[in-house]
């Protein structure tokens, strides 16, 4: 081990541990240790389980409740048990799932020097996002790691756990909406036919299963009505906490000096894409993810990475040539 590659492991074990205890902090600085007993910090959870309670009591989805009834079978699993109960799971989900994230980020890119700092770049990227979620228990956190995991597998060619990752997403919020045809333009006819299967089963027979096909159709007609109201909405940029953004706090830092908060965000972006080992121009330049097989050194070899010996002037001869 060589001094400076000794110092990079320090600094990305540093990285690490900001990571851990940032994501403890903001997960249970307020919910577990405030000034407000537990749980009730834990707004947006408490507005999931009120609605899911609300639905499996025959009731139609309160106002500007998007969540389709894929995610609202799901979200009935919590309220078998009180709102207290259900928030210590929730909330130890949550944060071992924020954990998973930067796990799976860490795995998916592959530094070879520090992929402790690389993530933790990108979680200063959209910490006040991220923080806002984990203290409300939002469910994005659940969300990112199931698209996350998404690509991981579908970086090693594991169609079919790419796939239901990718639906699981995909039921759980319609952000993820647009993968499905990306898996088609990227020519994963596996993993998209998979996708399709699993969503199905979650956006069909799951909710089928839970309310009943009459009950079904009365709760996908309550949905599409509040989406027509959630669609018509206009969001508040300035004070709706729940889109803070890395952007949105540049301009309120320089008083919405456009030209200051592009300095700022390059410089942000700067550091992640300069940032030690980044393989982007291996993988954004190969047109379809290989799976990452150990080279002869035991080490694992990017996407379209050049071997050693194939870097080699053509008129060199080839390794071992003349060696006896």
């Amino acid at each position: 081990m060589t001094r400076r590659s000794g110092a990079w492991r320090v600094v990305d074990a540093i990285a690490w541990l900001a990571l851990i205890g940032w994501t403890l902090y903001a997960s249970l600085g307020v919910n577990v240790f405030g000034s407000m007993p537990f749980p009730g910090k834990m707004v947006d959870f408490r507005a999931v389980y009120d609605s899911a309670t609300e639905i499996g009591n025959q009731m139609p989805y309160r106002e500007c409740h998007a969540y389709p009834p894929s995610a609202i079978v799901m979200h009935m699993a919590a309220t078998r048990f009180s709102f207290a109960v259900s928030g210590a799971i929730y909330l130890t989900l949550t944060t071992l799932a924020a954990l998973a994230c930067w796990l799976v980020l860490a795995r998916t890119v592959r530094s070879n020097s520090c992929p402790g700092l690389m993530v933790l770049l990108a979680l200063v990227l959209c910490h006040q996002s991220f923080q806002w979620d984990l203290r409300s228990q939002n469910t994005n956190t659940v969300f990112l790691l199931a698209v996350l995991l998404g690509g991981y597998f579908l970086v090693r060619q594991r169609p079919m756990a790419a796939g239901f990752w990718l639906a699981f997403s995909f039921a759980w919020k319609l952000f993820s909406v647009f993968l499905m045809p990306y898996l088609l333009w990227r020519g994963e006819r596996r993993a998209f036919m998979w996708a399709l299967g699993f969503t199905a089963v979650f956006w069909i027979v799951l909710p089928t299963l839970v309310f009943g096909w009459g009950r079904e159709i009365e709760v996908y007609t309550s949905w599409f009505e509040q989406m027509g109201v959630v669609s018509n909405d206009k969001a508040d940029l300035e004070n709706t906490a729940s889109i803070i953004s890395l952007h949105n706090a540049a301009y309120r830092l320089t008083d919405g000096d456009p030209w200051q908060c592009w300095l700022i965000l390059s410089a942000f972006r700067a550091a992640w894409l300069a940032a030690p080992g980044h393989p982007r121009r291996r993988l954004w330049h190969t047109h379809r993810f290989q799976p990452l097989a150990p080279g002869p050194d035991g080490r694992q070899s990017f996407p379209g990475a050049v071997p050693p010996h194939a870097a080699r002037h053509p008129g060199a001869p080839a390794p071992g040539h003349g060696q006896r």
